[in-house]
């Protein structure tokens, strides 16, 4: 970018049913040149006890936000 040069903007349009707002529990955040990317999940129930089976680690049954 040129020194001299306004930053960058950018405009976000939503559907109207979606202007509020929509919960999530969680959001990933990443980027490259090109692209921003926000990708939200809801738990879609209480956090049940459960092992990934590659890792082993503690999980929790997640659906994609809107």
């Amino acid at each position: 970018m040129d020194p001299g040069s306004p930053p960058p903007r950018f405009a976000v349009e939503l559907p109207p049913e979606l202007v509020a707002g929509v919960y999530a529990d969680f959001v990933s955040v990443w980027h490259s040149n090109d692209v921003f990317t926000l990708d939200f999940a809801v738990v879609s129930q209480p956090p049940q006890p459960a092992q990934d089976e590659n890792r082993g680690r503690p999980t929790s049954p997640c659906r994609p936000g809107s």
